[in-house]
């Protein structure tokens, strides 16, 4: 029977299609593109809707993507069966096996090599019949195009998703439930749809992804921004936003290493799956940002491994975010010690002024002392005990006239020099201001200076 001529009787065993029914389909294909539906859902959901729009035996729908292609089948009551694989896994971009039928195979093949003029095919075991080219217009009906008794045929049609993404929907017939004409149109108008909803999958796919990977910069970013959140927990808090941001979240963890230390999300492991980014400060290389998927089955081909390239943007970002946020906090903690040492410095130039006004306040006083104790131990009949007691207090005038000159050196302020020095002479000067408080501890010091040094 060709597909132009009037279904036998035997045809009434299939729901005849209308158009009401076949706008529905369109309305359910659009739907689950747009509900982040699973390849493997959407296969199901599109194929049982075929099925029950065209009473066909069997719906196939084979995709080529620009980086994998998958296929499903699903007859009626079945469960349905499901693959995929990288593009260059495939024969030609489209999925195919040794037990499909042979037309359907090399079709795939054409529609690889180039696209052809008509989009809408019946395929015989070994033949292939173009029924109408892609604007619609019915080609001549060559004797071939007749379905055989006792042989499956194929209704194909071709359709374009996205960018270099093709497919092919294949409805499998058996005798005279081919469809009418008009019906297999309405088919050819469907499987286009079903192309553009494709595309509008990959679409919000691809919009999904980015967003996850902005809100991982923004919570890195948010994070980066507590100038006193301690270091540790910032690490522990952006390594664990990665792994949300990565295609496969269900199976990434992530690692941040930095100066030795490690830092990683739930699960991690090392993996034959890994994608990697430095992290530096200054040109010095400090550490890692790595994410793995924990997995050991193989993943399909992307453009780094497994991984997408604006993975590769996203980790090369946090790892120069990472050297930033470490740069600037060795920053302010070098401030911090700078400032910590210019209070120190001016202490100290303060304590030396104050060592300065003592020293001068108390030598005019000293003088007055040892001098008058020195004319009073001059006079003659003193008792005995006197004169001890005068020159206990010489002694003493003495001790703090040399006090105070330590002091004086001490506050003394002058450019530095290199000049020929006694290192025994400065190390007693130096011990000199602390031997009283020593010896009031009973802390004795030992010297052992070496000679002429």
């Amino acid at each position: 029977m060709s597909p132009d001529a009037e279904p036998s009787s035997t045809s009434a065993g299939r729901p005849e299609m209308r158009l009401e029914r076949l706008l529905d389909l369109v309305q359910q294909i659009l739907q689950v593109a747009g509900s982040g539906a699973s390849r493997q859902e959407f296969a199901q959901v599109v194929l049982n809707s075929f099925l029950d729009l065209s009473g066909a035996e069997e719906a196939e729908l084979r995709v080529s993507e620009r980086i994998r292609s998958y296929r499903g089948i699903q007859r009626s009551g079945r469960k349905l069966y499901y693959e995929q694989a990288p593009v260059s896994a495939g024969t030609h971009g489209l999925l195919v096996a040794p037990h499909d039928s042979p037309a359907v195979n090399r079709l795939c093949m054409k529609l690889a090599e180039t696209r052809p003029a008509h989009s809408l095919f019946l395929c015989h075991s070994d033949l292939i019949v173009p029924i109408s080219t892609p604007a619609g217009e019915p080609t001549a009906e060559p004797e071939t195009n007749r379905q055989r008794d006792g042989q499956d045929s194929f209704l194909v049609a071709a359709f374009s998703c996205a960018q270099e993404g093709y497919g092919l929907l294949v409805l499998r017939y058996r005798n005279a439930l081919f469809p009418k004409p008009a019906e297999a149109r309405l088919l050819e108008g469907a499987a286009q749809i079903l192309g553009v909803a494709i595309a509008n999958r990959l679409v919000q796919a691809a919009l999904r992804e980015r967003v996850k990977e902005l809100t991982c910069l923004y919570g890195v970013a948010k994070l980066t921004e507590q100038p006193d959140a301690n270091l540790d927990d910032l690490l522990n808090g952006i390594v664990r936003l990665l792994p949300p941001a990565w295609l496969y979240s269900d199976i990434a963890a992530a690692a941040i290493t930095v100066d030795g230390k490690r830092y990683q999300s739930e699960g991690f492991a090392p993996s034959r799956y890994s994608q990697t980014a430095p992290i530096t400060t200054e040109a010095a290389l400090r550490g890692s940002v790595e994410v793995v998927y924990l997995t050991d089955q193989d993943l399909p081909k992307l453009d780094e491994g497994p991984f997408l390239k604006e993975e590769r943007s996203l980790i090369d970002a946090v790892a120069r975010e990472l050297g930033l946020l470490i740069s600037r906090r060795e920053a302010t903690e070098e401030k911090a010690r700078l400032e910590l040492q210019l209070r120190h410095a001016d202490r100290l130039a303060t304590i030396g002024q104050l060592a300065a006004g003592v020293a001068h306040e108390l030598n005019e006083p000293l003088a007055s002392i040892l001098g008058f104790a020195q004319l009073a131990g001059k006079t003659p009949g003193l008792p005995e005990q006197t004169l001890r007691d005068i020159d206990r207090i010489i002694k003493a005038s003495l001790h703090a006239r040399e006090v105070v000159g330590k002091l004086m050196l001490f506050a003394r302020q002058r450019p530095p020099s290199k000049e020929q020095v006694d290192v025994n002479q400065l190390l007693e000067d130096g011990l000199f201001l602390l031997a009283a408080r020593c010896a009031k501890s009973g802390i004795e010091v030992v010297r052992e200076f070496a000679p002429d040094v």
